[in-house]
């Protein structure tokens, strides 16, 4: 029997949301993972500059670069990233300190990092003042460079959608 691609992708859709009493459907896009309220999920369409990766995440949903704040978000969020490419995080030094406490999230009110998974040699001097994430031999790491450069963006979203 020949069930049409429409109806696979309703029932799969359907079988993946959560409907509470207060008509609040819980749902993460397709490619994203669910962890404690927020979706994370790349954007793969091409890298980007910091700039460019931040406005990506805000027009794909509202969302913002990822706050990769607990060793266990970082662990579970990242489980759908390709391990080949590289990726923004919502860390910057945005008081050009080039020393780990320089650096804050910057989408949560510049709030201070308190969890840090550097790579090795960093956070690096001069310029690099924005963070990436790159797979290292059994984890992803943390790196910086100049904002211009360009990687991937890896963004988070609420994972809420009111239907009242």
């Amino acid at each position: 029997m020949f069930i049409p691609f429409i109806w696979v992708f309703f029932i799969y859709r359907l079988l993946h949301y959560h409907v509470t009493a207060s008509h609040i459907v819980s749902f993460c896009p397709l490619n994203y993972i669910s962890y404690d309220n927020l979706c994370y999920g790349p954007i793969e369409s091409g890298q980007a500059k910091f700039s460019s990766a931040m406005f990506e995440c805000y027009q794909n949903g509202g969302g913002n670069l990822t706050e990769l704040d607990t060793l266990h978000k970082m662990v579970y969020a990242t489980q759908n990233l390709n391990i080949y490419r590289e990726y923004w995080i919502g860390l910057r030094d945005v008081f050009n300190r080039n020393s780990s406490e320089g650096f804050v999230w910057i989408q949560n009110n510049r709030t201070a990092v308190h969890f840090t998974n550097w790579g090795t040699l960093e956070p690096s001097d001069g310029d690099n003042d924005c963070v990436y994430i790159k797979h290292g031999s059994a984890s992803w790491f943390w790196y910086t460079r100049q904002c211009n450069g360009s990687a991937y963006a890896f963004c988070q979203r609420g994972d809420e959608y009111h239907t009242d």
